[in-house]
């Protein structure tokens, strides 16, 4: 496995992918979330929400729609699939799409605009095109929103199911439950997933880790909790999700004119694509379905969770980016990883440009999630202007190893087995045979108060 921040989301058009409808059509106020799978043909069918600018609520009364497309890039809609009016409350919108035994299930929001306003329900089809009602989730938290189901990878005759809290205060928050395969809507072992505010998960098993696409708000400090833009994280076991920082949307807002100025937000990740929907500046509601597409644009996206002033940077170790680590008002900026289990090398390469002025400028730290101790490999000039240095189990003092600093591209890495090896260019530096390496942990890189780091090429390789 390489794990590069190389690759990052791009919008594919700066108009929607799916837009509202002519006037008087079903669809010509509210175009908004999406669930897509590829039927057996290999079509791309995408499920939206859409209503008209009628009615005591229009926003809630959506009913579903169905585009397709052959390429991702071009689609044609399809017109309604399913109607407000056959289900029951005011309206809903999908959120994803899964097929059981040969049948689609289409896990929804659905909403009464009561007290509750929210509860999440599930549809059924054999074909793509004819529904049937199949009842509300039960067991789960109150005002239950954004339904994302897949299989367990820990169980295949189990479901796994992550949603949106909306009676949670401040702010909604990302709960996870579970199901038998053979009853969708009766779910159990419900707990909550994320300690700030959140909404709209999109949740996939990668193979070592829980990947999350989630909308957070552009300023968590403030009670309105208004511009929710699209965030990545991740979480190894699935139970708790770290905070992104604010400033790393992997699709921010687009420009002051655009449909999806002020929310890019419902995210719904497939293949190598994120769909989502935009609300424009006079935030009249959501304006139609975008959708970005995974390229190399130099976007830190592969780490789980960043902090603070991280942004690309022009120089690489290989490709066309490498990653920025600049101090600043914002605090010490910071990238992070959970680890994916003993025996494997974790490595980074940081660039050393010998201007760092302060205390550290760049390390490399495993860190416990049990016990809080970490590893610490890098630059501290408080320690040596001219060694790179360690330290251990973070109370320690820092050690200046026998390898030297020169300008240019180093690096260090993190070989994880029944010890901790640490190297500099490939040199063993120190062993640490007290660090718990069977405990969940952290890979994280550091900048200072003052000061840029820059590194590349994150990976991980099997022993």
């Amino acid at each position: 496995m390489n794990i590069t921040h190389e690759n990052g989301y791009q919008r594919i058009s700066t108009t929607p992918i799916i837009p509202r409808g002519a006037p008087g059509e079903w669809d010509d106020y509210f175009v908004y979330s999406a669930a897509v799978v590829r039927d057996d043909n290999g079509v791309l069918n995408l499920f939206y929400s859409g209503t008209r600018n009628v009615g005591a609520n229009p926003r809630l009364e959506g009913s579903i729609g169905r585009a397709t497309s052959e390429d991702g890039l071009v689609w044609a809609k399809q017109g309604k699939v399913i109607d407000k009016d056959d289900v029951p409350d005011l309206g809903l919108a999908p959120f994803s799409i899964l097929r059981i035994d040969g049948v689609y299930h289409l896990f929804c929001a659905i909403f009464n605009g009561g007290a509750t306003t929210y509860n999440s329900c599930v549809l059924t089809s054999m074909d793509l095109e004819n529904w049937s009602y199949v009842g509300k989730l039960t067991g789960i938290a109150a005002r239950a929103h954004s339904p994302c189901v897949f299989e367990d990878p820990a169980n295949p005759d189990k479901l796994i199911l992550f949603y949106t809290s909306m009676a949670e205060s401040p702010g909604p928050r990302i709960m996870r439950a579970y199901a038998d395969k053979s009853d969708p809507t009766s779910w159990t072992s419900d707990t909550q997933v994320t300690g700030y505010p959140s909404i709209y998960p999109s949740v996939r098993w990668t193979g070592d880790r829980f990947e999350m696409f989630v909308a957070i708000p552009v300023d968590l400090s403030v009670s309105t909790l208004q511009g929710y833009t699209i965030h990545k994280t991740a979480s190894v076991d699935g139970a708790s999700f770290p905070c992104p920082s604010i400033w790393s949307a992997i699709i921010p807002r687009g420009s002051s004119t655009a449909f999806d100025y002020r929310y890019t937000t419902t995210p719904f990740a497939f293949e190598d694509c994120i769909f989502y929907s935009g609300r424009a500046a006079d935030n009249l509601g959501y304006r139609g379905i975008g959708c970005a597409k995974l390229q190399p644009i130099g976007s830190p996206i592969e780490w789980d969770w960043t902090a603070a002033g991280v942004g690309p940077w022009s120089i690489a170790k290989s490709g066309s980016f490498g990653l920025r680590l600049a101090a600043g008002s914002k605090g010490r900026p910071s990238v992070y990883s959970h680890g994916v289990g003993r025996d494997k090398a974790y490595e980074i390469w940081i660039y050393d440009d010998m201007t760092s002025v302060s205390n550290f400028q760049n390390t490399f730290r495993i860190t416990d999630k049990i016990s809080g101790k970490d590893i610490v490999l890098g630059i501290s000039t408080n320690s040596s202007a001219s060694k790179y240095v360690y330290r251990l189990h973070g109370s320690g003092a820092w050690v200046a190893t026998a390898k030297s600093r020169f300008l240019g591209w180093h690096k260090l890495s993190f070989e994880v087995a029944d010890n901790v090896a640490m190297k500099v260019d490939g040199d063993l530096v120190v062993t640490d045979t007290t660090f718990d390496t069977a405990a969940p942990f952290v890979i994280s890189v550091n900048g200072y108060d003052s000061g840029t780091a820059y590194i590349d090429d994150f990976s991980v390789s099997m022993l």
